[in-house]
């Protein structure tokens, strides 16, 4: 079926749920929602919302959900995030294109939200490094191999690894 709800018009009407028009792309509404629009997907981020309006919202979300689906879209929670997205698009695809145009590199992907476990199943088997980021007690299932705590330890890591692969002197090519 062929998707007749524009991307113009999924970013108006989330837009209208968090905030009265108009609002832009990646703008803060000024009420604590986010609109965030993607390539193929928009998504309304209310972590600094006010958890009443932010009930009021989801739940008229929830009530296009049908809409959105009867015309390919889907509906996607994540860590106070909810996205609206085309069925099947999702962050593994990218992986999987990737990995064919590099099929000898070593992939790592790094990710917190529920969003990512598409892109950390692409990676299972041994193709990849998956990193879950945030706390133990934030107790989810994830097909990711590791997990760091923070955004400041995925930053100590990545430093130490930058370390590790630092070049060398006199290598060629530099």
């Amino acid at each position: 079926m062929a998707i007749r709800t524009s991307m113009a018009a999924l970013i108006a009407r989330l837009a209208g749920l968090a905030h009265p028009p108009p609002v832009r792309e990646d703008r803060q509404t000024g009420d604590g929602f986010l609109l965030e629009r993607k390539k193929g997907a928009v998504a309304l981020h209310y972590r600094l919302a006010e958890p009443t309006r932010t009930r009021r919202v989801l739940a008229e979300v929830e009530g296009w959900r049908p809409r959105w689906e009867e015309q390919g879209l889907e509906v996607l929670h994540g860590k106070k995030v909810v996205e609206v997205r085309r069925r099947g698009w999702h962050k593994g695809r990218t992986v999987e294109a990737l990995k064919a145009l590099w099929p000898e590199a070593v992939f790592f992907y790094l990710g917190d939200d529920r969003t990512d476990e598409d892109a950390f199943a692409a990676l299972a088997g041994g193709e990849g490094v998956t990193v879950l980021v945030g706390k133990e007690k934030e107790e989810r299932s994830s097909l990711a191999r590791y997990r760091l705590p923070s955004p400041g330890a995925v930053h100590r890591f990545l430093e130490r690894l930058l370390h590790l692969v630092e070049p060398r002197q006199g290598v060629s090519g530099q």
